[in-house]
């Protein structure tokens, strides 16, 4: 129960160290010794979230091959948890029209290409550094882990735009619910918001914040209207009411991987 993660493959354990999602792990020394952002000993280690195509590489020609094979597979966002499981009919999806979801089509899809898939991450640190490692060569990842990074290439085109919440507790403290409204009035200005992207790139929902952000760079922002209006958006009512019969299918599928 004390075990955050059971990781897979060899690249995961250092990344979920180095991202600060465990303090610790077992690792395969080749992957470690001589980076001076962990401690080891042979017996230990010490160290200090938009879902879209990425392929290895930078080619146009490379993320565009990419990206249609995954499309024509269907390919459901590659984590462990049901409400990744993306589905449509065709290689041309509409994608104002995903909802309600056909749950049957969707896991027929993927018995028919569980075979090929090589790794179904359970971590935000893992797909890069899969592709990194030249163990994966495409992969759908959060769009803040892979931006600006050289080593890929990567399009916002049919991504999905997963909405944050935030919410206060309910039952908390008169003081502790004026204190969090405060924030929130706070996270809700463009102008924060802005300054909050030079830190990571994922965005606000502000519709004043496109023009306050670097604009030779609204390509990497998940909510610039050049990339949100090439996604599409989680139904969260939908998930709401059918949650937890998707999430039994996804457990009984995970037995036969």
């Amino acid at each position: 129960k004390d075990v955050a993660v059971w990781w897979k493959a060899g690249a995961q354990p250092p990344q979920l160290m180095k991202d600060n999602e465990v303090q610790y792990s077992i690792c395969w020394s080749g992957r470690v010794v001589g980076d001076p952002a962990f401690g080891l000993s042979f017996a230990g280690g010490k160290a200090d979230l938009s879902f879209i195509c990425v392929v290895k590489g930078s080619k146009p020609e490379d993320k565009a091959a990419a990206w249609k094979l995954m499309y024509e597979m269907s390919l459901a966002a590659n984590q462990a948890k049901a409400a990744e499981v993306i589905s449509y009919t065709g290689p041309s999806p509409d994608l104002d029209k995903l909802f309600p979801l056909d749950v049957d089509l969707a896991f027929k899809k993927l018995n028919e290409i569980k075979k090929d898939v090589a790794v179904w991450w359970k971590a935000g640190a893992q797909p890069p550094q899969l592709m990194k490692d030249n163990e994966v060569q495409y992969s759908i990842c959060w769009s803040g882990r892979v931006v600006g990074d050289p080593a890929f290439g990567l399009s916002f085109a049919g991504g999905k735009a997963d909405l944050s919440f935030i919410c206060v507790v309910k039952g908390s403290k008169p003081e502790d619910k004026a204190a969090a409204w405060k924030l929130m009035h706070e996270m809700s200005l463009a102008a924060n918001q802005a300054k909050a992207a030079e830190v990571i790139s994922y965005t606000g929902p502000s519709p004043d914040l496109d023009k306050l952000l670097p604009q030779d760079k609204l390509w990497q922002f998940p909510t610039s209207k050049q990339n949100k209006d090439v996604q599409y958006f989680e139904n969260a009512q939908w998930w709401a009411d059918n949650g937890e019969a998707v999430n039994k299918k996804w457990e009984a599928f995970k037995l036969s991987l």
